[in-house]
């Protein structure tokens, strides 16, 4: 998470040059895994994916954990 924050937080200073009124924002969804867990890589996509769409529906420019 700390390093999807700093992702958002970089792009997020991004400066559009001749585009006033304009910025950047980028949304993260993350899902993660630990040793031993039974999650195939589709399930970790799809928790992924719903983080992604829960961060956008929630005001943009975030980084959302899975929900387990």
């Amino acid at each position: 998470r700390q390093i999807a924050e700093r992702i958002r937080s970089y792009v997020d200073k991004i400066s559009l040059q001749g585009y006033s009124g304009l910025r950047c924002s980028v949304c993260i969804g993350i899902s993660s895994a630990m040793p031993g867990d039974d999650k195939t890589i589709d399930k970790m996509y799809d928790e992924g994916e719903a983080a992604l769409y829960r961060a956008k529906r929630s005001g943009r420019n975030k980084v959302c954990l899975a929900s387990h």
